[in-house]
């Protein structure tokens, strides 16, 4: 390749105008239709699998099963008003530990607990707030939280949080008082 064969500054400016889209260019109804079920369908957790993987000690059929149930909430349980489940085992890597979908919705707090073990939170979708501190995170992020310590996690803005926490058990405080 000789000099003679480079673009010149004003080639690659009349280049780019060239391949611009014009500015009332619209994508069609179908595309935007897939592009809009990717983000809202259960597509929409797939760029997790791998880490999800992982996070669970289990395999992609069965981390992908599990992110399905999502949007039908097939087997989820109530928990608490604005509050619903699904527990299930994660691999033997896990040890005694299980894993389990929470969703929460908007504005809701699922209420203070102390942990048996370690609690690993995975957000897929929303914002949680740690109430303890402070801390905010969202989708693929991971909360931290070591034995015998205690929170409650708020969902913070208008889209309902679901996350994937790996832990072995919590308890409730108990109200010991008497009326």
């Amino acid at each position: 390749m000789n000099g003679d064969d480079l673009l010149g500054p004003e080639d690659i400016e009349l280049l780019g105008l060239w391949v611009q889209p014009e500015p009332t260019a619209k994508p069609s109804s179908e595309l935007r239709r897939r592009l809009f079920a990717q983000v809202t369908g259960r597509d929409r957790f797939l760029p997790f699998v791998d880490r999800l993987m992982t996070f669970l000690d289990l395999g992609e059929g069965a981390v992908r099963g599990h992110l399905d149930t999502i949007p039908t909430q097939d087997g989820w349980a109530p928990l608490m008003p604005g509050i619903t489940f699904l527990d299930f085992d994660g691999g033997p890597g896990l040890g005694e530990a299980h894993g389990g979908l929470i969703r929460i919705a908007a504005g809701t707090t699922f209420p203070f607990h102390t942990h048996v073990g370690s609690e690993q939170v995975f957000c897929l979708q929303g914002r949680l707030r740690d109430d303890r501190d402070g801390f905010e995170f969202g989708p693929g992020e991971i909360l931290t939280c070591t034995s015998g310590s205690g929170h409650s996690l708020t969902s913070v803005g208008d889209v309902d949080a679901i996350y994937i926490a790996v832990v072995i058990s919590i308890e409730f405080p108990s109200d010991d008082s008497e009326d």
